[in-house]
């Protein structure tokens, strides 16, 4: 057995690319270890579950990220707006404008564990929740159908970027939201 010459975060990160382009169920052990240049015995090594424990170690990566490089924007003492355009921003770099897929799409489809169900359900709440509070804080009579919009809107770019191999898709849904709260949208 070959012995790891990698970290375990850049085990991860082979793991998060592999995921991505692959969904869940398209992810193989085959692929897993192609990518991460390890063999079977040393990925069972930091991931005794096989699949899943990869597939569970990945979700709370790329959640972490989301909620430390989008998601905390929300919660600052930033104006509203100032919130949202924080938050715009860092949507085009965390999805790489438009080139990389939706984590929540790729598990949220066919059978995944409860687990990771859960962590997602609470992710997606937390957004819709923090994007209420903008929405209420900008006075929008309706700032729960504006999150929820919201949030449809630019998971649904995300997917239609992905499924058409045009990320420009994202970047449009994005310019539309920024000019729809009176924000710029010359990106």
């Amino acid at each position: 057995m070959r012995k790891a010459s990698k970290s375990k975060e850049e085990i991860l990160a082979d793991l998060t690319t592999v995921f991505r382009e692959h969904g869940f169920h398209g992810t193989t052990l085959s692929k897993l270890t192609q990518s991460t240049g390890l063999e079977r015995a040393s990925l069972y090594h930091y991931f005794p579950k096989g699949k899943q424990d990869m597939a569970h170690a990945v979700i709370l990566g790329v959640l972490d990220s989301l909620e430390n490089e989008v998601l905390g924007h929300l919660q600052t003492s930033l104006a509203p707006k100032n919130k949202l355009s924080k938050m715009i921003e860092s949507l085009r770099y965390f999805y790489k404008d438009g080139g990389d897929q939706c984590f929540i799409s790729i598990f949220s489809v066919g059978d995944i564990n409860d687990e990771i169900a859960a962590k997602l359900k609470t992710a997606t709440e937390s957004w819709l929740d923090l994007l209420m509070t903008v929405f209420h804080n900008l006075g929008y009579t309706a700032p729960s159908e504006e999150a929820i919009k919201t949030l449809s809107s630019i998971q649904g770019s995300l997917v239609l970027a992905h499924i058409t191999k045009d990320p420009s898709k994202f970047i449009s849904c994005l310019r539309t939201l920024a000019q729809s709260w009176g924000l710029p949208s010359d990106f």
